[in-house]
């Protein structure tokens, strides 16, 4: 562990980001909106916007209806107010 030095804190950001690929690429969309649902109760806002914002990076619009509504409630509940705040 003494080897990831200062690594440790970007953890959750790595998990995060692994979330956004298997969205993107493995079409676990239910699965990965369902985990940030029940983890974003208690998440630090600024994980929230870190992960919305990968989203809004790697997967491209159109967004279905209920995926853009989706967005919207996560990105007004972590207070994210524009994409370059990342």
């Amino acid at each position: 562990m003494r080897a990831l030095g200062n690594s440790l804190a970007d953890l959750p950001k790595i998990f995060l980001d692994a979330s956004v690929v298997l969205l993107r690429d493995c079409g676990w969309s239910k699965e990965i909106t369902e985990m940030i649902d029940r983890w974003s109760k208690d998440a630090d806002p600024s994980l929230v916007r870190h992960v919305i914002g990968n989203m809004l990076t790697e997967l491209r619009a159109p967004y279905s209806p209920a995926f853009a509504a989706w967005l919207l409630k996560h990105m007004a509940s972590s207070r994210m107010r524009r994409v370059n705040e990342l």
